[in-house]
Parts: C-alpha cells; sequence; structure tokens
C-alpha cells in the first residue's frame, strides 16, 4: 500500500492544522443517543452526499499512523476500518452515518464513531477538538471493467496479487480456479461450501496432486500496484506457497 503519511501534508492545506500530540482513536469521541431519522432525498437537500470511499493517515500516539478508511453507503449506512501501521491492530464498526448540525456523524447503535465536516468540496474529518484534517476520495476496484464483467458472469469471488501475479476466481456453482502467471492454464477445483470464522470465509479444496486454501478478510485492500480499492483482502495457499492479494466478494 502506498505510503499516506507523505500524501497527508498536501491536504492539510485545505483543512485546519491538527495536534499531533492527541490519540484519534474513537474511543475519544463521547458516546450519545440520536433519534432524528434522515432520509438521502433530505440529506442532498441540506449539504453534500458523501458517498463512496474516503481515507485519510491521522496522528496516533503509541503507532505510525491510524489508517482512517471510511465507506458512504446510498442506504445511508457506513464501513469504517481503522488500522494502526507497525501495530497490525485494526478496529472496525459498521452502522448508519447523518447529519448533525451541519456534520455528518458515524453512529454504531448509540456510539459516535466519527465526525466529517465539508470545506468546499473536501470532505474532513472532524476531531473533538474541532481541528479538521482533510480525507481523500478514493476509487474502488468495482468502477474497473474488468470487474464489473466478473460480476456480470455471476462469479462470487475474484482476488488478485503480485509478486508474482496470480488470481483466483470463485463460482460456488460450477468452479474454484488458481491461476499463475507463468501457467498456460489455471488449475481448477470442484466446489465445496466454505466455512465461515469470525469475519472470514475459508474454502479448503484438494485433487489428487494439489491443495488449495483460500481465505477471505472482510476489510479493505489496496493492491500497491493502482490506485484502486478493494472490499476485501485473500489469502491463498497453494501446495503450501503462500500468497498474498485483494479482491471482491460480488454480492450476486
Amino acid at each position: 500500500m502506498k505510503n499516506l503519511l507523505f500524501i497527508l501534508p498536501l491536504f492539510i492545506l485545505s483543512c485546519s492544522n491538527i495536534d499531533t500530540n492527541k490519540n484519534t482513536t474513537n474511543d475519544s469521541i463521547i458516546s450519545t443517543k440520536d433519534t432524528t431519522t434522515v432520509t438521502l432525498d433530505t440529506f442532498q437537500k441540506s449539504t453534500k452526499t458523501p458517498v463512496g470511499i474516503y481515507q485519510v493517515m491521522l496522528p496516533c500516539e503509541d503507532c505510525k499512523g491510524i489508517e482512517h478508511t471510511v465507506s458512504f453507503k446510498q442506504d445511508l449506512t457506513y464501513r469504517l476500518e481503522e488500522k494502526k501501521w507497525g501495530k497490525k491492530v485494526v478496529a472496525k464498526s459498521e452502522g448508519r452515518w447523518q447529519p448533525n448540525e451541519g456534520k455528518i456523524w458515524l453512529y454504531q447503535n448509540d456510539s459516535v464513531k466519527a465526525r466529517y465536516i465539508w470545506k468546499g468540496d473536501t470532505l474532513c474529518y472532524l476531531f473533538p477538538e474541532e481541528n479538521t484534517v482533510a480525507l481523500r476520495r478514493l476509487t474502488p476496484a468495482t468502477d474497473n471493467l474488468t470487474w464489473q464483467k466478473k460480476a456480470e458472469k455471476g462469479v462470487d469471488f475474484f482476488g488478485v496479487g503480485n509478486e508474482p501475479f496470480w488470481n483466483v476466481e470463485i463460482d460456488d456453482q460450477k468452479n474454484i480456479a488458481f491461476h499463475l502467471a507463468e501457467w498456460k492454464t489455471p488449475k481448477n477445483f470442484k466446489p465445496v461450501l466454505p466455512t465461515f470464522s469470525d469475519d472470514k470465509i475459508i474454502y479448503n479444496l484438494k485433487t489428487d496432486s494439489s491443495t488449495l486454501n483460500i481465505t477471505i478478510f472482510n476489510n479493505f485492500c489496496s493492491d500497491g500496484m493502482s490506485d484502486f480499492i478493494y472490499n476485501n483482502s485473500v489469502k491463498v495457499v497453494y501446495n503450501n506457497q503462500v500468497y498474498n492479494g485483494c479482491g471482491i466478494l460480488f454480492d450476486n
């Protein structure tokens, strides 16, 4: 993943300066209750609609930085991940987002997880002290024509990786295939029912000569080769060789 620490200063120019001595984890935001019901049409009349995936690197007291990634959806739900660099700690939350007092709030049940505010055309993260820092909008991999065609074909999951280049395709009804770039044809496996563990989906497959283990994780992922952001990361173990990459679990 590209180092967002080098990108951050460019965005701070469009928002207020931040206090880098403050820890910005969600625990610093006070829990509250909200009973307001807001439709997307109502929201669009009052302010811009932040639909899409946004990201920013936030300061951290006990780590190199907090990679804050949030997805705003059309149905007023969100998905938030905060990854502590150098700690391998990822905090996740899902819930509803809505405007409140001119700001955009993320709610998980009765807890406020984050707040944002528009400054011109820039969406900014809002700290408890009312300081702000700008987010950048990312391009979902689903905007790529290749991935759209996979969804149209009825593929359930497609994942890719590099060094070396490889891909894995899962069609739960037809076939599961793993392909290294150096191979002329992929290795095919009969589909099996996956197992579910926490936020993972696991496939264990084998033939007379090969084994394939696929673990699909429910977290955002960057392939390091493009500006696309993926909804999932994936770990593939083919004949005891490990391959890590990104992918999309399609909602067919």
